[in-house]
């Protein structure tokens, strides 16, 4: 598993969101929305953490 890739389709996600919270009235409200935005927030993090451990692990290379 490429985690890199990983971490860019999970910031597009965050990117999508950001442009959707533009249109207030007619989807940033919604449920799904707020899932999807909420996903990808919690699959960076999870990410991040995750890239943080095995770099710190010498697994990858920075």
């Amino acid at each position: 598993m490429d985690l890199k890739l990983l971490v860019e389709c999970f910031r597009l996600e965050q990117r999508v969101a950001v442009a959707g919270a533009d249109f207030k009235d007619e989807i940033a409200n919604t449920i799904p929305f707020q899932n999807f935005k909420s996903h990808s927030q919690a699959g960076l993090e999870i990410l991040r953490k995750k890239v943080s451990d095995e770099s710190n692990l010498g697994y990858l290379k920075s």
